[in-house]
Parts: C-alpha cells; sequence; structure tokens
C-alpha cells in the first residue's frame, strides 16, 4: 500500500479488500498521486449495492494498453480526472497505481 492509498483508506468502501471511491474521492485520490508523481494504471468502475458488487468494464479504462501506453505521466492523471468526470455519480472507482 503507498501513502496516497494510507491517506484515502478511511474516505472510501472497503470490498473484497480494496477500496473504491465516490467519484470526486477518485479524483481527489489521483491529484494526490499527481502531487507525489505516483503513476495510475487503471481506473475500474464498480455499482455497489448492499448485497453485491457489480463491476462496470464500460466505465473502468485500462493506461497499461494502447493508446494510453506511450503516454507521459502527466496526460495519464489529466486522463483519468477527464474520464472519471464523464461517468455518473452511481459509480465507485478503484484506482490501480503504482506502490
Amino acid at each position: 500500500m503507498n501513502q496516497i492509498e494510507l491517506l484515502f483508506k478511511d474516505k472510501g468502501v472497503l470490498r473484497r479488500n480494496v477500496n473504491v471511491y465516490p467519484k470526486q474521492i477518485a479524483i481527489d485520490f489521483i491529484n494526490e498521486c499527481r502531487k507525489h508523481n505516483i503513476g495510475i494504471w487503471g481506473i475500474d468502475a464498480f455499482i455497489i449495492k448492499e448485497n453485491f458488487h457489480q463491476p462496470s468494464m464500460n466505465n473502468s479504462i485500462d493506461f497499461t494498453a494502447s493508446p494510453f501506453k506511450q503516454e507521459k505521466p502527466e496526460n495519464v492523471w489529466d486522463t483519468a480526472i477527464a474520464f472519471l468526470r464523464e461517468r455518473d455519480d452511481v459509480y465507485y472507482y478503484e484506482i490501480v497505481c503504482e506502490q
């Protein structure tokens, strides 16, 4: 767990041993990663209800695959935030980042 994950561990919802965050907290998480020069590898979206945890592949993104693989980190942070801003507020997000 890196320093950003520790900072945000109480701001999310722990599901299946993974912290997931509402959209604005996820954006704050990415901005903290930027401040500390921690790369973002991907964002996984979930719909969370009391009795289920459903992934949403259409609202997830992998920055380790093309066309993002060659991007500079600052472009990935900007792209990640723009991506989240376009999503609905019903999703929770796992931010996959460098350790």
